[in-house]
């Protein structure tokens, strides 16, 4: 069995997915996300994109396209609640919502490792940088960590014993001067790491996504820091 799994995952991952193509990232818990992903041609190193409270896949289009043409495979899902998977008259989002949405991660993670991705490096931003943080604690395929405006804590998931239990993996945290519960949680987040470490603090750049229209030069080092973190094939 376990072949044929190795034959079924290498076949898919020599055939490659184009970016943007549409995805369904499949919870454990029953739910269908909707995803855009792409997968290079036998790449085995994936990128998982995980958007903030109130926000979507969308907001990672230029960044995934970058980090795709860079040989990456990449995967951008809508949260439970979120995006495409919010439907007419569902109720509002609750704690253990918030607390499920860990699973959701976790789902899209295994898609890519579904189609031989080996490697991956989480991108999240506030409320999904604190959920990708408790994700990659438990999964050692998560090899690196990008942090835009993590919180100590949001909707409940709390950063701060996720960063400790995090390692020594590499970890980047990036937060704007204007975002003062963002900036000083990534400082002291970033002050906990164990592993490598690395914490921007940009000039009047926002909060979460949106840095990544106020400061030109950020996806373009994100793409060059994610390069370089892969760690041993």
């Amino acid at each position: 069995m376990r072949v044929l799994l190795f034959c079924v995952a290498a076949a898919f991952a020599a055939a490659g997915v184009t970016f943007p193509t549409t995805a369904s990232v499949a919870t454990l818990d029953g739910n269908k996300l909707a995803a855009v992903w792409g997968i290079p041609a036998k790449s085995t190193r994936g990128v998982v994109f995980v958007h903030q409270y109130g926000r979507n896949k969308e907001d990672w289009q230029f960044l995934a396209e970058k980090l795709y043409r860079d040989g990456n495979a990449v995967l951008a899902v809508d949260l439970r609640g979120h995006g495409a998977n919010v439907t007419a008259g569902a109720p509002e989002l609750a704690a253990a919502d918030f607390q499920a949405m860990v699973g959701d991660v976790g789902a899209a993670i295994a898609l890519l490792q579904a189609r031989g991705v080996t490697r991956i490096c989480l991108v999240g931003a506030e409320l999904g940088a604190n959920l990708a943080v408790n994700v990659a604690v438990d999964n050692p395929a998560v090899v690196s960590l990008v942090l835009l405006s993590p919180g100590m804590e949001y909707k409940g998931i709390i950063a701060a014993d996720a960063v400790k239990r995090y390692g020594a993996r590499p970890v980047a945290l990036v937060a704007g001067t204007d975002d003062v519960y963002g900036a000083r949680s990534a400082a002291s987040l970033d002050a906990t790491a164990a592993g490598e470490h690395t914490f921007q603090l940009l000039d009047g750049a926002g909060k979460g996504t949106k840095m990544l229209n106020r400061a030109p030069s950020l996806e373009g080092w994100i793409v060059g820091w994610v390069g370089t973190h892969w760690g041993a094939q």
